[in-house]
Formats: C-alpha cells, sequence, structure tokens
C-alpha cells in the first residue's frame, strides 16, 4: 500500500524532526511505501527564514547549520513534491496515495504559524484516498467556535483517528465524533536508535526547548549557585552570562 504522511517534518525542531522518521519508518517496517508530504505553508516558511535571518545578523551561524543537518537527514527518505498551497496539495497529493495519515506533533493546533489550516485535517485528499490520523494533537484545550463544524465535518471523513493526549481526545468528542484512542508518541514505537557517546563529561543542567531571557536567567542562577554547566539541546542562547561563570553550550 502507497501511504503519504503529513505532519511537520520541514522544520529545525528535533521533536517534530524524530516523530517524522518514526512514523515514517514503523510504517515502511509494516511493508508499506512511505513518503512524506512535502507542505510548506507560508506561515512555517516565514518563521524559519525570519529565525534564519536573525541569526546571520547576529553573527551566528548555528540556525544555518541546523537547518542543513535537518536536510541532511531527511534525504534518506522519501519525500513528494513540494508544495506551499492548499491548491498545490490537490493538484500533487489527492490521489497520489492509497491512504494518507495526519499527525502525530500538533497538526491540529488551529492558532500558531499555520493558523487554522484544513490541509492538516486531510481535505485535499479525495478520489477515494483513505484517511486517517496518528498521535495527532491540538497542543491546547480548546478549539474556536468558528472552526469546530469545519474541524467535525473534516473528521467525519477519517477512516481512523488516533490522538496524542487526553485534551486532544476530549476536542474530539466535543465535535460530537467518538472519543478517540489516545496512543504513544512515535518515537517511542522505535527501539533502535543508534545512540552516540556522551557529549559531555561532569555534572550539569540540561535544557530541552528555547526558553524565554527570564528563564535562561534563572537557569543561570541555579547552575552557579550549584556549581554545574549549562548543556543547551537544539538551541543556542545568546549573551545571557556577561561574566562567563556559566554559559549556553549546544550539544
Amino acid at each position: 500500500m502507497r501511504v503519504g504522511i503529513l505532519t511537520f517534518h520541514h522544520t529545525t525542531n528535533y521533536g517534530a524532526l524524530l516523530q517524522s522518521i518514526s512514523l515514517y519508518r514503523v510504517i515502511e517496517e509494516f511493508g508499506h511505501s512511505v513518503e512524506l508530504v512535502d507542505y510548506r505553508p507560508m506561515g512555517a516558511l516565514r518563521q524559519s527564514y525570519l529565525a534564519r535571518v536573525r541569526g546571520l545578523f547576529k553573527g551566528s551561524l548555528f540556525v544555518e547549520k541546523k537547518t542543513r543537518e535537518f536536510a541532511r537527514v531527511l534525504s534518506g527518505y522519501e519525500i513528494g513534491p513540494c508544495v506551499y498551497t492548499n491548491n498545490g496539495l490537490q493538484r500533487e497529493y489527492e490521489s497520489r496515495y492509497d491512504l494518507v495519515i495526519t499527525g502525530s506533533d500538533e497538526v491540529w493546533n488551529t492558532v500558531g504559524p499555520r493558523g487554522f489550516d484544513l490541509a492538516y485535517f486531510l481535505d485535499f485528499a479525495r478520489n477515494g484516498t483513505r484517511k486517517v490520523s496518528y498521535a495527532a494533537t491540538a497542543g491546547k484545550d480548546s478549539w474556536e467556535k468558528g472552526k469546530r463544524d469545519k474541524i467535525r465535518n473534516a473528521l467525519l471523513k477519517f477512516e481512523s483517528l488516533s490522538v496524542r493526549d487526553e485534551s486532544t481526545a476530549n476536542l474530539v468528542a466535543e465535535v460530537g465524533l467518538t472519543r478517540p484512542e489516545v496512543v504513544l508518541d512515535p518515537t517511542l514505537l522505535v527501539t533502535d536508535w543508534k545512540v552516540g557517546d556522551r557529549p559531555l563529561s561532569g555534572k550539569y543542567v540540561f535544557v530541552s526547548g528555547q526558553l524565554p531571557e527570564p528563564e535562561q536567567k534563572k537557569v543561570v542562577q541555579i547552575a552557579r549557585e550549584r556549581g554545574l554547566k549549562i548543556v543547551s539541546g537544539g538551541y543556542a542562547y545568546g549573551n545571557i552570562d556577561p561574566d562567563k561563570v556559566a554559559k549556553f553550550k549546544k550539544l
């Protein structure tokens, strides 16, 4: 069976990349032909380009290098034609697959850089294409009233629904559909990740995610008090520690 996955694969977020290739690998292990739907909505592209430009203006190549490294990893997977709009999706993908999966990640988040995009509710897939979600999440506790009918109508066309968290399961039930099953994130379905050597010796504070400046300063304070290094997984932090008693390092 030919399977397409629509998710947030074109990104510099480690979790998004890992969940994308995890679901890909799991489906492939079942013997199916798998492809990532290369949909890049303008809101997401704008956010990505701004991050790269901000980094260059600050004299940092971190985001640029990270972007290239993520592209290198994705080059080992099958990816469909690149499109930027719903019209492009319908033109290239409406009957390309036997089955299309949306998820995991916050594909049903109706705010944020991507906004309310019915593409992630698979409205582009037609002509008998089967639709399912796996570990989809809204990333919040409510959908806006003006969007619920459209969401319900889109989800009614799904063959199977599963979500990543109880909040999203409640949202699906609130629009009048059967409460979906809550399943594991696909990263937890892969058991043969290749783990390298521990990157640093000694004791340190590990920071996951992009912290706002007040939280960065709090981490620095804690590290100073306890004599610890600070390691950041995935984000390069700027001049938050002028006397360099402790500083953020990237893995």
